[in-house]
């Protein structure tokens, strides 16, 4: 949709120049970018112009180049004005994830396993530009090769200079990547220190500590 006639008449001039406009060729450093980091998930949005420009050419070799990188890429065209966006245009919302993730176009969450959905969900938290990370019991209810895969996410994903808060009765499982450390007994802060200082004064691991302070 044009605001009006005189936006309609520049790009119908402008047309031809669209396929040889530079910026189509941006996805090539996105994907650089992708090979780099590898982060487990990416959210790409663009003008629709990209599915059609050289009738889906460059499109198409953004998803081989994403899909050698190790990705599956899946597509959706969202218009903007129903999003709470005061502009009425449509927008291509691109969503990747690493093959590894195991996770299909077609799953539905409803049929996902505990390890399944831990894993989509902190996804999505550690995929955000965030200065506070809230993590509640992120290793509920999952196998241990599952626990391992969860904390190398937290540890690679969350960005520098944030932090990340995380609550869990697992000590022994996330004992190696505490910095700080508070018990809380019925919604009270009964300890607050560093997990070094912890380690230290109590002579014994923090989950051991745990433990006796929370002997039923």
């Amino acid at each position: 949709n044009f605001s009006n006639i005189e936006d309609a008449i520049k790009q119908i001039e402008n047309n031809e120049k669209i396929e040889d406009d530079p910026r189509n060729y941006l996805y090539k450093l996105y994907c650089d970018f992708l090979r780099k980091y590898k982060p487990k998930m990416f959210v790409f949005e663009n003008v629709t112009g990209l599915l059609s420009a050289q009738n889906g050419r460059f499109y198409n070799n953004f998803k081989q180049l994403a899909k050698r990188s190790g990705y599956i890429v899946d597509d959706k065209v969202l218009e903007a004005d129903k999003f709470g966006v005061k502009q009425s245009r449509k927008r291509v919302i691109i969503v990747g994830w690493l093959k590894d993730l195991n996770l299909k176009e077609e799953d539905k969450l409803i049929i996902m396993s505990k390890g399944m959905l831990e894993k989509l969900q902190l996804v999505l938290c550690m995929s955000r530009d965030a200065d506070l990370y809230v993590l509640d019991e992120p290793l509920g209810g999952v196998d241990p090769a599952t626990r391992d895969y969860i904390l190398d996410t937290i540890l690679s994903n969350f960005k520098e200079g944030s932090s990340v808060l995380i609550s869990t009765h697992l000590i022994a499982d996330i004992e190696r990547i505490l910095d700080d450390v508070i018990f809380v007994d019925s919604g009270k802060i009964v300890l607050t220190d560093s997990a070094d200082n912890l380690r230290m004064n109590e002579n014994s691991s923090i989950d051991e500590t745990f433990r006796r302070m929370f002997k039923c």
